[in-house]
Formats: C-alpha cells, structure tokens, sequence
C-alpha cells in the first residue's frame, strides 16, 4: 500500500536559526519542509515545487514579503497556495497590507509553535474543503473555478472559453487502480 502524501511546507525566511528551529518542529508534526533564506529562491521554490502552504517572513533583503506574496498571487500556479506571513511587524498597518498583498493568515514573532500549528492546520482544513488547489493534479478547486467564471461573466463584452469536464464514476477507477494512477 503507498505511503500517505506528507503535507509540504514552504518557509521562507532570512534568519538561519529560525529556518533551522521551523524545520524541525514542522518535521516533527510529520510535514514536508522545504527552507529558503532569500525572496527570490522562495518565489522561485514556490513555483517548482507547488508546496502545499507557505509561511513568508516579510523582511527579506533581495525581495521583500510582501512583494513575494504580490508575486505569487498573479501566478497561476501559486495563486491559490495558503500563505501565513510570520514576522515581526505587527502594528495593524502591517498587518493590513500582508492581507493586502494577498496573505491568509498573520502571525506576529515571537510566537508559539502551537499557535503556528493551529493556524497551520485551519488552512489546511479550508485547502482540502475545496478553497484551495486540488491536491493531486495542482489545478485550481472548485471554489476559484467558480469565482473565475463568476469574474469573467461579470466582464460583458469580453469574450472567453469556458470547458467543463467531468468523468462519471471516476471513484470506481480510484478504487480499482489506485488515485496516483
């Protein structure tokens, strides 16, 4: 029988201790860790890797949080990615902007593991509810297909393709052969 598919987590953040300390309590609660100590390796990480969510210092010497967040919000392969901004700027007008550059989540430093894994999981939960990518083929859920089409009808006169397809009883084959397959 395959092994479960590990959660994967993207941390990206320019203080190696902290990199270090994230890698190994995210390991422990049996996450997939992936680290990076610059903004543009993590965007560039991001994209590869398509990680299941992220957690985004936001000062970042080559490229700051907030314009790495920016960032992957217009790719279409990270858009709908969870992003928790971890840092130290926690007056409100921080926190405002990290939610205005497209942030679901803020956490203020220093903080405590266990909060860190409770706003972690809340995502989580939301992700696999539909909210977010599918897991298995990284396409957008239904809930941006559905806000996708929404936009572009609300857009008159512009004109669009849309293609919807569905595979009845597709469950049987997952069954039969397996989801991977």
């Amino acid at each position: 029988m395959a092994e479960a598919k590990k959660t994967k987590v993207l941390v990206i953040d320019d203080d190696p201790r902290l990199l270090e300390v994230m890698r190994t309590n995210l390991e422990m609660e049996g996450y997939d860790v992936i680290t990076e100590a610059r903004g543009v390796a993590g965007l560039a990480t991001a994209i590869v890797d398509q990680p299941d969510v992220i957690i985004l210092d936001i000062l970042i010497p080559d490229m700051d949080g907030w314009e790495i967040c920016r960032k992957l919000r217009a790719e279409p392969k990270t858009r709908y990615i969870p992003t928790i901004m971890l840092t130290a700027l926690n007056e409100t007008h921080n926190v405002v902007r990290g939610f205005e550059c497209g942030a679901d989540d803020y956490l203020s430093k220093p903080f405590e593991m266990a909060e860190l894994f409770a706003r972690l999981n809340s995502l989580l939960r939301k992700a696999s509810k539909g909210l977010a990518i599918d897991p298995l083929t990284k396409l957008p859920g239904k809930h941006q297909i559905y806000e996708e089409t929404r936009r572009r009808i609300e857009m008159r006169g512009r004109f669009f393709a849309f293609v919807y397809i569905d595979i009845t009883n597709l469950r049987t084959i997952n069954y039969a052969f397996g989801i991977e397959r």
